[in-house]
């Protein structure tokens, strides 16, 4: 009877002593999950503001140019708005103005959207 209770209490032992170690002795898979989506890398560098065919001194092109409200063209919210505020187009002609290429960099959305943004905005305007 003692030898049964001594074989039990060493196999518990060991059987302890390798749950504690299971990481040591067996080690997990290590899964490679490729690279890191896209909305948890670090942004790419924006490119320069995109600058209108002809574009009035920074002044003058602010008092000459009414705002429009951009937001108004379908597929340009809050975000799009802005990003294009701080490339310096504010208004229907500011848009239609500018070059679809470097809209298209500066925003980085594709060129097809840009030239259905103009079409909208020559509508409004």
């Amino acid at each position: 009877m003692k030898k049964s209770i001594l074989l039990l209490a060493m196999g518990g032992l060991a059987g302890l002593v390798l749950w504690w170690k299971r990481h040591s002795i067996f080690p997990a898979p290590q899964v490679d999950t490729g690279p890191a989506p896209a909305f948890r890398r670090s942004p790419a560098p924006r490119p320069a503001p995109v600058a209108t065919e002809a574009e009035p001194p920074a002044a003058a092109a602010a008092a000459a140019q009414p705002e429009d409200d951009l937001r108004r063209i379908k597929g340009i919210g809050p975000v799009y708005d802005g990003r294009l505020h701080e490339a310096g187009i504010r208004s229907f002609s500011a848009l239609i103005a500018a070059d679809s290429q470097h809209i298209a960099a500066a925003l980085d959305v594709a060129p097809e959207a840009v030239e259905d943004w103009k079409r909208q905005a020559a509508e409004l305007s």
